[in-house]
């Protein structure tokens, strides 16, 4: 009977992120499966200054992006958290049974840090997508910096109109992250991270992985409601309203 509610949930989860490219699980995970990464990120915390930052200054001006990485994405605690047998379902339940693990990380977000409105790829089919796994070990409060998405937004390119990276746009959402809550998010889906107004970092960890046949390299080319932005070559590729042909 179990295992019979699972998939019938595992259905629904997959119907809602075809829908709207992106799934909420609150309380995924139980407050013991997040309590070690969670002494992590205490421990990272007092020593912010050791860790170098992590986007280039140019990347950090035109998209309004300020985070630093967590050395902890290979830790035991990492590992065991996202193969974990329900996280397993869910991520086959969205992406098929065949999926490649890519990599993970842990982004901290400082006061006055976020993340401007971005989708992580350009691709134009959205079926060609990274999934996002993302989890956190506790609350935070919303001056912390919600997580915003746009439902949706996956299945057409790039984003209404020009504007600004911290600008709200009509029909997003609002999610307030919580311990234990995991969302799973289209590399497709526009979204945000609020601006933190606290002196506490914000943390999200993250474990990507891709359908079979999706190219590793996908997320090279973001695209960001102020403009195009390569990874690979740190390249400002112009605002959106010069890419004619995309």
């Amino acid at each position: 009977m179990m295992e019979q509610r699972n998939l019938v949930g595992h259905a629904q989860l997959r119907e809602s992120f075809a829908r709207d490219g992106y799934v909420v699980c609150p309380d995924f995970f139980g407050f013991q499966e997040v309590a070690e990464l969670d002494a992590l990120v205490d421990d990272w915390q007092a020593r912010w200054d050791d860790l170098p930052g992590r986007e280039s200054s140019e990347y950090r001006r035109r998209f309004e992006v300020h985070l630093k990485a967590l050395p902890i994405s290979r830790s035991p605690p990492f590992q065991v958290l996202f193969s974990n047998r329900e996280m397993q379902a869910v991520t086959a339940s969205i992406v098929g049974d065949t999926y490649e693990t890519l990599y993970g990380f842990a982004f901290a977000t400082p006061k006055t840090g976020g993340q401007g409105w971005h989708k992580d790829s350009s691709d134009t089919d959205p079926n060609r997508f990274t999934l996002n796994r993302l989890v956190y070990t506790r609350d935070y409060a919303p001056e912390q910096g919600c997580l915003y998405v746009l439902p949706g937004s996956h299945l057409y390119e790039g984003f209404p109109s020009d504007g600004p990276n911290h600008g709200r746009l009509p029909g997003e959402v609002k999610i307030i992250p919580k311990r234990g809550m995991a969302v799973f998010v289209s590399s497709h889906c526009a979204h945000r991270v609020g601006i933190n107004q606290t002196d506490g970092i914000r943390v999200v960890l993250n474990s990507r992985v891709n359908p079979k046949g999706v190219p590793a390299d996908l997320c090279d080319l973001p695209v960001f409601r102020s403009g195009l932005w390569r990874h690979s070559t740190q390249t400002f590729l112009g605002p959106l309203s010069e890419q004619s042909d995309r």
